[in-house]
């Protein structure tokens, strides 16, 4: 997924422990391809500009579906962010230095 496109490495799991993530959160529904429906990626050498090139790709493209899958939810450290499919202006809260990618069937 995005670790070949942009260079990026996953930094979340696929059975990561109750409260590393918001109640509710894709990072602990199971996916019906395997493992999760969320995943994080970014870390310390990459850089913001990498991160935001991951926002720019989706924002410009309109990509409403990724390999097949609907974007469910897209964050980072970019001016908008994606939430249940739907674009909204502004960053989303506490991404700043990580993307955040949920997708469903």
């Amino acid at each position: 997924m995005l670790e070949k496109k942009f260079s990026l490495k996953r930094t979340s799991g696929d059975h990561e422990a109750a409260g590393v993530h918001a109640a509710g959160s894709y990072h602990y529904r199971a996916a019906s391809w395997g493992g999760v429906q969320a995943y994080d990626y970014g870390t310390s050498v990459n850089s913001i500009a990498t991160l935001r090139q991951v926002g720019e790709y989706f924002r410009s493209s309109h990509v409403q579906k990724y390999e097949n899958k609907h974007v469910r939810e897209l964050f980072g450290p970019f001016p908008f962010h994606i939430k249940d499919g739907v674009l909204y202006k502004g960053e989303f809260p506490n991404h700043k230095d990580h993307v955040h990618l949920a997708l469903s069937d």
